[in-house]
């Protein structure tokens, strides 16, 4: 399995374009698996993110490239001269290199800012740029002010931390050993926990917040969802899973080496694999869909009515009545029923007259 602090996979948040990496080579994909464009870096590549229309990659030496995210162009270089192994993206589009000196934020215009933490492990943006979780190879998860690197919190776990991501329910999610764990958002005390039945990897939160995936390697993604926090199930590849993101909604992006991906919606079970790039051979793999789908649409249909009650029963009211419409509202009633009561008058008249006359 590649390393935890290594992103080797990247999908766009409305899920149109997805990207790998692959030793030097970034390969770009449709979302439909088609190959889109691909290119050969200086360096071995150790992350990658969509930052907006762009996306970005950096080598083990510190090079961040930013291409046009649909056709390949490149954008810009920015030089970081230190060593790098990974890198993680903000939904509002900044992307951050994980060094040997810290975490740097680095735009494409070239503009660069750092927390300098040492010794850092995996880390994630929070709701936005303005704050991040990070881990270091010690066990100790920080969550901070990115723009000024000011800590709001620490806590020491006692166990190194393979992955972390923000859940839009306003808490960051960790794995540790068999666990996921909640935190709160400024990471002075842990919320919950939810045991795994083997070694946490790296995790994925959807955007809604409903749906954490977590990798169990070397093959099984662990689904976890979100509103009970209940483990309900896993995805089982024939086949090492390096990399897992969430696209649009509850869409997870899968990543394999020799840059192949799958994505699977959680929530209809449909699934797309990517067509190799030309002049790659064609792989083969499998999986098996071994979780409930029933709890995860009761968590994301809660979770976008606002944790509301999903219907609720609301009587008829008649409508306010002006200027007398109940008055003529009775006399209408009283004039049919006046009517009703003389056709049956007649109707029994006539029949005693056709009895008494003998016709009856």
């Amino acid at each position: 399995m590649g390393s935890n602090d290594s992103v080797h996979f990247a999908i766009t948040q409305d899920g149109k374009y997805l990207a790998m990496v692959d030793g030097p080579e970034v390969l770009v994909y449709r979302g439909d698996g088609q190959p889109a464009w691909k290119h050969f870096c200086d360096g071995v590549l150790v992350g990658l993110g969509f930052v907006g229309a762009h996306l970005a990659v950096v080598d083990a030496e510190g090079k961040v490239v930013f291409f046009s995210g649909p056709d390949g162009r490149k954008i810009e270089e920015v030089a970081l001269d230190r060593l790098c192994h990974g890198a993680f993206v903000s939904p509002d589009g900044a992307f951050c290199v994980l060094s040997s000196t810290g975490a740097i934020m680095v735009a494409s215009n070239g503009q660069q800012s750092g927390v300098p933490l040492q010794d850092l492990a995996t880390g994630a943006f929070g709701p936005d740029r303005n704050s991040m979780g990070l881990a270091d190879r010690h066990g100790n998860f920080t969550a901070l002010d990115a723009n000024t690197g000011a800590p709001w919190g620490s806590l020491a776990l006692g166990a190194p931390i393979a992955g972390v991501a923000w859940c839009y329910q306003g808490f960051w999610l960790i794995t540790t050993g068999q666990a996921l764990l909640r935190i709160d958002g400024g990471a002075t005390q842990i919320l919950g926990r939810v045991d795994l039945p083997a070694m946490a990897g790296p995790l994925a939160v959807s955007s809604d917040g409903a749906i954490a995936a977590v990798l169990l390697a070397p093959e099984n993604i662990a689904i976890v969802e979100l509103h009970t926090h209940r483990y309900v199930g896993d995805i089982v590849f024939r086949r090492e899973v390096y990399s897992l993101m969430f696209g649009r909604h509850a869409v997870l992006g899968v990543g394999f080496d020799d840059a192949d991906a799958n994505t699977v919606d959680l929530l209809t079970r449909a699934t797309i694999r990517t067509e190799p790039h030309p002049g790659r051979g064609r792989n083969n793999w499998n999986l098996d869909m071994q979780f409930e789908a029933a709890p995860l649409r009761g968590a994301v249909t809660f979770l976008r009515a606002g944790g509301s009650p999903i219907a609720e029963f609301n009587g008829y009211v008649e409508p306010d009545i002006v200027d007398g419409g109940g008055r003529s509202g009775c006399k209408i009633a009283a004039l049919i029923f006046f009517m009703f009561f003389i056709g049956l008058t007649g109707c029994l008249g006539f029949a005693f007259l056709m009895r008494f006359m003998g016709f009856l």
